[in-house]
Parts: structure tokens; C-alpha cells; sequence
């Protein structure tokens, strides 16, 4: 079986992520649950307390097409950058992407409220994976340099691609989540720049230090461990 075996080739850290979102829509469409109980809404957040959606937010779907198309990109771009940069260090990239995608989300839609009265951000509910695969796409650009085609119509520097891809994609799908995608180029840009690495545990002695841990020897021993 392709699908089997295609499976099977992705790195851990990779098959992870789609593993667990693939369960959780599964489960969601067999109990009907309401979407909007798990999307990202500043104003439920800051003002109902409901800190949970910070990780609901990016690990349900709203529909099937939406599910298929975060999943394709996450297994393209993801596997790419977990051969690249190690199953453990995209492990705790993809988790401080999620608090850092998620804070820069809300303090955008909250000072666009506070100075400028536009409170539509706050409003808005957006879900998926899609602001965490911006995130990736930005360090996947920057570790393979060159060009890039947008859509076929035309070329970009490998830099240059996630922006123009947020335009674009903006343009094509209005309603697709744009300060969600934005938060996530930011949060991988920062990441790319260094600025996380001295207070997220991301320095390359720490992580190794990590795999040496007797707690860890079951997902290094895996074969497609990088």
C-alpha cells in the first residue's frame, strides 16, 4: 500500500503531528462538536479565560479539505526540515511556535482594539495548522536558498517565499486566517534570527543532552530518528 508506506518514510516528529491532528478530527466528526469551541479568538481568550484554544486552535480542522491540504504541506515541508535540523529540535520548535504563533496573534488583534478600534481580529475565530507550517516554511527558506515559483506564475528568492505566499494566498482565499499565517512568518523569522535560542531551549548542547536521556532512548532507536 502507497499511502502505508509513505507513512512509514516520515520522520517522527513529522508523523506525530499529523497523526495527532488526523485523530482529533476523526473524533471530532464523530461527536459533532462544535468547531467554534477550539479556534483562536482573542477576546474569548484574554476576557473568558479560555487559555486552551491557544492549543485547540491549531490542532483541530474545519473540514476535510482543510485537514488534507494542512497535512500535505506539513508532511512536504516538515519532513524536509526534520531531515534538516533533527526530529528534537522540530519537536521543540513546532511546540514554541504554538505559545509564540498564538501571543503574537493576540497582541496584534489586541493593539489594533486598543489604538485603532478595529476589533475585528478580536473577533475572529481561525483554526488549523496552517500558522505553525508558515512558521516551518520560513526556517525550510532560509536552510535551502534559490528560487522559488509561486503557483507557477512567477519566481521569488527562497526568503521572499513565505511572504509572497501569504499575499497570494490572502488574495485567492480572503478567508483564510492572514494574521495567523503573519504570526507564524514572525515567529519562524524570530527563530531563524536567533532571538528564541538563548530561553527556548533550542542550543544544540541542550538538545543533545536531551537525547541522552534514558526517558528518550525509545523515540531515538526509531529508524527514520534524525
Amino acid at each position: 500500500n502507497r499511502s502505508t508506506d509513505a507513512l512509514r518514510q516520515l520522520p517522527p516528529a513529522t508523523l506525530g503531528v499529523i497523526t495527532i491532528c488526523v485523530f482529533l478530527f476523526i473524533i471530532q466528526m464523530t461527536m459533532t462538536w462544535d468547531i467554534q469551541l477550539f479556534t483562536m479568538c482573542p477576546r474569548l481568550i484574554l476576557f473568558m479565560n479560555e487559555y486552551y484554544r491557544i492549543f485547540t486552535s491549531v490542532f483541530f480542522h474545519a473540514n476535510l479539505m482543510h485537514i488534507g491540504m494542512n497535512m500535505l504541506s506539513t508532511s512536504t515541508i516538515s519532513t524536509v526540515l526534520e531531515k534538516r535540523i533533527g526530529t528534537l529540535r522540530l519537536i521543540v520548535s513546532i511546540w514554541w511556535s504554538i505559545l509564540l504563533t498564538s501571543t503574537i496573534y493576540i497582541i496584534i488583534a489586541y493593539t489594533a482594539y486598543i489604538i485603532f478600534g478595529y476589533d475585528t481580529w478580536m473577533y475572529q475565530h481561525s483554526i488549523g495548522f496552517s500558522g505553525i507550517i508558515f512558521h516551518l516554511s520560513v526556517l525550510e527558506s532560509y536552510l535551502h536558498p534559490g528560487q522559488r515559483s509561486v503557483f507557477g506564475f512567477f519566481s521569488v528568492p527562497s526568503f521572499v517565499y513565505p511572504w509572497a505566499l501569504l499575499l497570494i494566498l490572502q488574495l485567492i482565499m480572503p478567508n483564510l486566517s492572514f494574521l495567523g499565517h503573519l504570526s507564524g512568518i514572525l515567529t519562524g523569522s524570530l527563530e531563524y534570527y536567533g532571538v528564541w535560542d538563548r530561553f527556548l531551549f533550542l542550543s544544540d548542547s541542550f538538545l543533545i543532552e536531551i537525547e541522552s536521556l534514558p526517558m528518550m532512548r525509545r523515540l531515538v532507536s526509531l529508524d527514520n530518528f534524525v
